[in-house]
């Protein structure tokens, strides 16, 4: 639906995943269902959008779930990341912090 602007809607869904964070972090909710799924949507249709998958993960990691599942999400992402523009380095060091 977003035709070639796919980059352009991939960074106003990272926007509204800072927001959605921001808004449950300000009012100390800890229930973050819709952040993998918004971050999903963001680097799907925006790949080279390297913020989403660096803070993407720390966000992820404030969410309250299983450890195990967090890793694996946050772990996802960076992998997603690293798939997609294998150049950027500090996407290598993420996935060495999360594991």
């Amino acid at each position: 639906m977003s035709l070639e602007y796919a980059p352009l809607v991939g960074a106003m869904y990272w926007t509204r995943a800072v927001q959605y964070y921001g808004e449950k972090h300000r009012l100390q909710q800890k229930n973050l269902e819709l952040l993998w799924p918004l971050l999903d949507i963001t680097t799907t249709l925006d790949p080279n959008l390297i913020v989403a998958y660096r803070f993407g993960s720390t966000f992820l990691s404030d969410a309250r779930h299983e450890e195990r599942a967090i890793r694996t999400t946050r772990w996802n992402c960076c992998r997603r990341g690293v798939i997609a523009n294998p150049d950027y380095w500090r996407l290598y060091q993420d996935m060495g912090n999360v594991y």
